[in-house]
């Protein structure tokens, strides 16, 4: 008995806007054609919600050698060793130790106060590194044993992102101390791949 009345309904509208003859073969074409439209709709909304990166993008090789020199060091008002020591220093950079300037480097060093995991006083750090050449920029992060770096020549640091000629960035930057000269001098070799420049 719903049925019938459900069809008496279905068959009012549907005499009202286009007068058919009102059938099981119209109503299953009605059927069909909703059908049809939603599978067009559900087409239509993926197309135009595709990610814009979903289509990968050619990535080219890039290797950079920098030299870094300490220019400023500045820490925070905590005690030394304590949970949240803040450590923010500045570097100049050049193609050639102690040559002409071309860039600067931003690292800053948090205390985690971590050591249950590490053998030694100083604990472990987020370490993070920003580096501003002319044609772009890259970070490093990585959560460090700052024992371990005091005892190993060479640190890697994982290259997580950046932005113009490094847009894409990931590889690795290698931190190898200089023979003292007075400064705070390291080397950074830089291995990573980045999205391939238009010609």
């Amino acid at each position: 008995m719903s049925i019938s009345w459900v069809h008496s309904i279905n068959s009012q509208d549907i005499r009202t806007q286009n007068p058919l003859p009102i059938g099981s073969g119209f109503f299953l074409g009605v059927i069909m054609n909703k059908l049809q439209f939603s599978r067009l709709a559900l087409l239509i909304l993926s197309i135009n919600t595709l990610p814009a990166f979903a289509q990968e993008q050619p990535k080219c090789v890039r290797n950079d050698v920098l030299y870094a020199t300490e220019t400023t060091s500045k820490k925070s008002t905590y005690q030394t060793g304590d949970f949240g020591e803040l450590s923010v220093s500045t570097h100049a950079l050049s193609q050639k130790p102690n040559s002409e300037k071309v860039g600067d480097a931003v690292t800053r060093k948090i205390n985690l106060h971590l050591k249950s995991l590490t053998p030694g006083p100083e604990s472990m750090y987020e370490v993070s590194g920003t580096v501003f050449m002319p044609d772009g920029t890259f970070t490093t992060l990585s959560v460090s044993d700052y024992d371990k770096d005091k005892t190993t020549k060479t640190i890697e640091r994982p290259i997580v992102g950046g932005t113009g000629k490094y847009a894409g960035a990931r590889g690795t930057i290698l931190i190898e101390p200089l023979a003292s000269t007075g400064k705070r001098q390291h080397k950074l070799t830089m291995t990573m791949e980045v999205f391939c420049s238009k010609p």
